[in-house]
């Protein structure tokens, strides 16, 4: 964001009168114009403290580009960083027993353009729509499969529906589900369901 517009946005939170604003706004533009900053990032940092005895997961870090903000973001950064930690304690096959489904606000987004023999698909993607609307582009499998994994069934019962409703052989499916689960997990669109 250039200068101008960061000042103005964090001090116009700061400021309902003009009068009061316009001041602040010179003072913040002479110190950048005298540090030589032409435009600021923004970004959110996150952190989770660790307890002596408490979860045993590993530590991780991981860094990503910050998708837009449609409201409050805290419920989905502590989704991911729920979902990370019930990730590292579930392996492959435990993940293909486990029942999970897409979190309520995720909604599947798919672009089109008109071609000559109708409507052409340009890309498909599973996308938050309330936080951070992080989102997963996915091929027309991984989208149909998504749409499967509404939590009152097993991972893997859901492949095997998929595959029986596609008339496609579930090992070919099987396989790629716990890497498609995990990436959904991760930005926070797919919930473990307990019970």
């Amino acid at each position: 964001i250039d200068a101008g517009t960061y000042a103005g946005i964090w001090l116009g939170q700061a400021h309902e009168d003009p009068s009061e604003l316009a001041p602040e706004v010179d003072r913040w533009i002479t110190f950048y114009d005298e540090s030589g900053i032409e435009a600021v990032g923004v970004g959110v940092v996150t952190m989770r403290r660790r307890t002596p005895g408490g979860r045993t997961t590993p530590p991780w870090f991981e860094v990503r580009d910050m998708p837009p903000a449609t409201g409050p973001c805290g419920e989905t950064i502590a989704r991911v960083i729920e979902a990370r930690e019930w990730l590292a304690r579930h392996d492959d096959a435990a993940l293909l027993d486990a029942r999970v489904a897409l979190a309520s606000e995720a909604r599947a987004i798919v672009a089109q353009h008109a071609s000559s023999s109708g409507w052409a698909r340009e890309s498909a993607e599973i996308r938050l729509t309330r936080g951070l609307a992080m989102a997963v582009r996915l091929d027309p499998v991984g989208m149909a499969m998504a749409g499967y994994l509404e939590g009152t069934r097993s991972v893997r019962d859901a492949v095997e529906t998929f595959a029986r409703a596609f008339q496609v052989p579930a090992d070919a499916l099987m396989a790629d589900a716990p890497a498609l689960v995990r990436r959904l997990m991760e930005m926070g669109l797919l919930v473990p369901v307990s019970g």
